[in-house]
């Protein structure tokens, strides 16, 4: 998003500094702001999403807003989840996700996404990522407040089937 900004910013200078403002200048700009704003509106769309896991109540409540920005709720019991586990996405952007897993297995609920560590031994060494510490604390935080099994930290691997709520 940052790069469309720029790269809008730069085309504007351009044109103005040659004076060379035609239709052609100015769909490209258009173009770069629309894909800027739309960016910048799926990105404020998915920071409004979180997790609140209540051991109390035996509640998982998902609250996120919707394309207008109306909030939403859903509501799971905790004792449809069986483990907690974390793991890393592949690909160029990487994440660490936490998620709550269903008692038979075959469903996750994603609570929360962190930067992955770069556990490389040494700057010469491939890197390879490592579960960061915010997502192992709080996947050990989730098993031992909420009685449920540490399926621990399994590495690399794709995202598997969601429980049918929007994610980040």
């Amino acid at each position: 998003m940052y790069m469309l900004i720029g790269a809008l910013m730069l085309e504007a200078l351009r044109a103005i500094a040659l004076g060379e403002l035609t239709k052609t200048s100015m769909v490209t700009a258009t173009l770069f702001a629309v894909t800027a704003l739309v960016g910048g509106w799926i990105k404020a769309v998915q920071s409004r999403r979180r997790v609140e896991i209540d051991p109390r109540t035996g509640q998982v409540t998902i609250y996120f807003v919707s394309a207008f920005f109306s909030s939403i709720q859903i509501r799971y019991p905790l004792a449809q989840f069986g483990s907690v586990r974390s793991y890393i996405t592949i690909g160029r952007f990487p994440k660490n996700y936490v998620e709550l897993v269903t008692r038979n297995g075959s469903e996750a609920l994603i609570v929360a996404a962190f930067a992955p560590t770069n556990g490389a031994s040494s700057f010469w060494s491939s890197p390879t990522d490592t579960e960061s510490a915010k997502a192992m604390h709080l996947r050990k935080e989730i098993s031992s407040q909420c009685g449920l099994i540490d399926g621990g930290f399994l590495g690399s691997r794709m995202v598997g089937a969601l429980i049918g709520t929007p994610t980040s």
